[in-house]
């Protein structure tokens, strides 16, 4: 409890049920200055934002720092550095790691993990696309423009062989089509369900040309072309159920997870 001593030492609080308002040793208040260290993070200003770190590294606050250099990282950072962000994540995990297992009688081990994130941050491109994101589904959750349930009932082939409606209308439109679950749950798998957006191929795709001599109904070129949303397909993901009865073997080999 080291910190909070400090705290309400630079405070110069201690009860009397006034507000807990902490402050860094030299009398900033430790909300600016956390709050500070992130805007000049923000804006690649180096120097005032090793200040605030060290100020607030000074004052107790490493582990406050370390979590939040944690958030910048995602916040502000996100997809323009991504490797950043693990790296970043890495030093402060292993700084609040090592400061937890060190002997209780000595002080705080020295924030070098926390100036190398900091000068990284701060020299890093910078994007906020993740949290606008966060913004807009967290402010918009379940409401008729960003429903999950609207997100199933557009795309009809997330029910497939790994959920339970899935598995049912296959049963059917095996019964149908006079195959099997287990050829048709490949099948729409295969033809389907694995297809990416955008598409990679790294060395030839060699294993997808077997796996096109393996299944009759596997195209290799529509593979690795990859998913494009005007082509999705709804044949065959939508089948109306037939009122068959399906063989005990049959559901016995259905394809595994």
């Amino acid at each position: 409890m080291e910190q909070f001593g400090l705290m309400a030492a630079a405070n110069g609080q201690g009860g009397g049920g006034a507000p807990f308002k902490p402050k860094t040793l030299s009398g900033v208040p430790y909300d600016e200055c956390i709050s500070g260290l992130q805007k000049m993070i923000r804006r690649g200003k180096e120097k005032e934002a090793l200040i605030l770190m060290q100020e607030l590294c000074s004052s107790g606050y490493p582990s406050a720092v370390a979590r939040r250099l944690m958030i910048i990282a995602p916040e502000d950072i996100g997809i323009a550095n991504p490797a950043l962000v693990a790296q970043v994540t890495t030093l402060c995990m292993g700084y609040l790691y090592l400061n937890e297992k060190r002997d209780k009688s000595r002080p705080q081990i020295e924030p070098i993990a926390l100036y190398m994130a900091t000068i990284l941050l701060c020299r890093s491109p910078k994007n906020r696309e993740t949290d606008n994101a966060q913004i807009v589904f967290g402010c918009g959750f379940n409401n008729d423009k960003y429903s999950a349930k609207k997100v199933l009932e557009d795309n009809p082939a997330i029910a497939d062989r790994h959920t339970d409606r899935g598995k049912q209308r296959l049963r059917n439109l095996s019964v149908a089509r006079g195959t099997t679950y287990e050829y048709e749950a490949w099948r729409e798998f295969l033809t389907e369900g694995t297809l990416l957006y955008p598409h990679e191929v790294e060395g030839g795709n060699i294993y997808a040309r077997e796996m096109e001599g393996m299944f009759d109904y596997f195209d290799f070129d529509r593979d690795a072309r990859g998913f494009d949303p005007a082509e999705e397909l709804s044949r065959g993901l939508i089948a109306e159920p037939v009122n068959q009865q399906i063989a005990p073997e049959e559901v016995k080999t259905e394809a595994k997870e």
